[in-house]
């Protein structure tokens, strides 16, 4: 499934606990809808983690890419905001929303940090990150 044909529908879907809980790959996407940049600073801390050696290709990579997504972070942040807050009945069905990213945020940095990332993975995320293949407008076009 690629980020860019996720709906919000989809997304919410990650929410919901029980028998229509979402795979671990919509989760991922959710959670990274939603915090771009949280989840990319995770991938990279895995990755450094499998290879120390590329800790300072990883650091500037990843400075170079939130400079050059810095607007697109903050468009997805309030998507997601806005999104969930126009699907909410109440303030607390919002904070229940709310919560529940920050869960699908901290289940997938979890699951990097027990997988460890592998290296051709890190490989391709790293010549992402410099290159700029990785850059969010790629994944998430604004509407």
């Amino acid at each position: 499934m690629s980020f860019r044909t996720l709906s919000f529908s989809a997304f919410l879907l990650a929410l919901l606990p029980g028998p229509a809980a979402a795979s671990e790959g919509l989760k991922f996407a959710a959670a990274y809808m939603c915090d771009p940049q949280r989840v990319t600073e995770a991938m990279v801390q895995a990755c450094i983690r499998r290879d120390v050696s590329l800790s300072s290709r990883f650091a500037a990579a990843l400075k170079s890419w939130t400079g050059r997504n810095d607007s697109e972070i903050q468009r997805l942040k309030n998507e997601c905001v806005a999104e969930l807050t126009k699907r909410s009945s109440s303030d607390a069905e919002l904070q229940d929303f709310m919560a529940a990213v920050n869960r699908l945020n901290d289940e997938a940095i979890a699951a990097m940090a027990r997988n460890e990332a592998d290296l051709s993975f890190c490989g391709e995320m790293l010549t992402g990150l410099e290159t700029g293949k990785s850059d969010l407008k790629n994944f998430f076009p604004p509407k």
